[in-house]
């Protein structure tokens, strides 16, 4: 069952289901707008949650996968590689204080 309290699709809907460009709100008011194949966000697309955080990147198949950059509401971020909903591939995590790391990662740890 799916949690929707707005869904817009700019373009269409194909067998009931959600094609080309599109927003759809969670009922947590967190939103993604972007592109929709088969029901399922693929491409380019941009995520907000209500406690500010932003995904801005790639998706395939649903999942955020391919390039991305993430911006936390506590002012952490990563920019990189992303692959189904993780962090990982090659990218640089900055955390609020300062810190930084650039390099492999593996299932959200840093790897290597």
């Amino acid at each position: 069952m799916k949690l929707i309290e707005i869904f817009i699709v700019g373009n269409y809907f194909k067998d009931d289901k959600a094609e080309g460009y599109g927003v759809y709100t969670h009922l947590d008011g967190a939103t993604y707008e972007g592109s929709w194949v088969n029901d399922l966000q693929e491409g380019f697309g941009v995520e907000l949650w209500p406690d500010g955080s932003v995904y801005k990147g790639a998706y395939q198949k649903g999942k955020k996968t391919g390039k991305g950059k993430f911006n936390w509401a506590d002012g952490s971020s990563y920019e990189g590689d992303f692959h189904e909903n993780n962090i990982e591939g090659v990218g640089t995590y900055k955390w609020s204080d300062g810190k930084e790391y650039s390099g492999e990662w593996k299932a959200n740890r840093r790897h290597g």
